[in-house]
């Protein structure tokens, strides 16, 4: 946790949840073991200070926000309620909401103590303005885990940031709704997720994203934000899509059916080159642009300007750089 600088309030809040995969199958949590063991380990995830955290007030107006990183370590992309999996070759801690929630809890007495110090009306969560953003697996994380915010932390005025988590659908045996029936067997995610929510299909981001838009605009920054581009190999490869060529078909169609949900928004960059992530990273996060608005300014309106935000879709050239992608069949830039 940072709290703000010098002239900065502590109820403009960014909190972030770190990216990692994630690992289903005894024989995948086998491998990241075996390939890469730090992603079962936190404590050596340190804060990167770039994109949403880059402390240049100049250029990014979160720069003086209060900003709380949490890391991630068990491979559920942040749903698991807390079951122990052991393998035998491996153990696996699928504690991933109940971290980010208790991590959550700390953050709201931290602020609450701060606020009541510092400010004559104290901590009232009606009053904080909170980002809510992760990439990858931390962009899931934010899908699972936005009501616990907005419902029981009561911080009315969230706006969330899923950063390269499509969370498509297949409809296979290892697509993401299949996967969201395991892991509710497997890791009481059902305990975790959305009460509005419960099905196993509900891990599929486009049936989540329904869900929640029943519920955000109560005020007007209360938004869930999807950030991606079209082609993400690391998309394609986790969520079990045969080419991307499938894949940017099913982006396409997929926000069509979407593009009016109240308190969707959606930029989606059409780079042809695969790229993975936005929201850390000073070079994506502030130079990639949509009719020449940057992802940062896009985020930035979203606290700023909330009623005027735009989707923001390019159809750009893959239809040329991937012969079998289709046009958008509704208005793109």
């Amino acid at each position: 946790v940072q709290l703000p600088p010098a002239g900065g309030s502590a109820s403009n809040v960014v909190v972030h949840m770190q990216g990692g995969g994630v690992c289903v199958l005894q024989s995948q949590c086998e491998g990241v073991a075996a390939g890469n063991p730090g992603l079962f380990d936190s404590l050596g995830d340190g804060f990167n200070a770039s994109g949403i955290f880059n402390p240049d007030s100049g250029q990014n107006a979160f720069a003086d926000w209060t900003k709380i990183f949490l890391p991630y370590c068990t491979q559920d992309v942040f749903t698991g309620g807390g079951v122990l999996q052991d393998y035998g070759t491996v153990t696996v801690e699928r504690y991933g909401a109940l971290n980010a929630r208790a991590a959550l809890r700390v953050l709201r007495n931290i602020l609450a103590q701060e606020l009541n110090d510092t400010t004559v009306e104290g901590y009232r969560p009606d009053l904080l303005q909170v980002l809510f953003s992760g990439s990858s697996a931390g962009g899931f994380g934010v899908m699972f885990n936005l009501h616990h915010l907005i419902d029981e932390e009561r911080w009315a005025n969230t706006v969330s940031l899923n950063d390269a988590a499509l969370g498509l659908d297949t409809g296979t045996p290892l697509g993401v709704g299949a996967l969201g029936s395991i892991a509710q067997a497997a890791w009481a995610t059902r305990l975790t997720q959305p009460p509005y929510c419960l099905g196993g299909d509900c891990a599929v981001g486009p049936v989540l994203n329904e869900a929640h838009s029943e519920r955000l605009l109560a005020t007007p920054t209360q938004q869930l934000l999807i950030l991606s581009n079209q082609v993400d190999t690391t998309q394609v490869n986790t969520t079990g899509w045969p080419d991307t060529v499938t894949f940017v078909n099913e982006v396409r169609a997929k926000y069509c059916e979407a593009e009016t949900l109240p308190g969707v928004r959606y930029f989606l960059d059409a780079t042809p080159s695969s790229v993975h992530t936005y929201l850390t990273s000073n070079s994506r996060y502030f130079s990639s642009t949509i009719a020449a608005v940057s992802v940062s300014d896009w985020v930035e309106q979203s606290i700023s300007d909330p009623t005027n935000l735009s989707n923001l879709v390019e159809e750009g050239s893959l239809t040329t750089a991937y012969p079998g992608v289709l046009p958008f069949a509704c208005a793109a830039q």
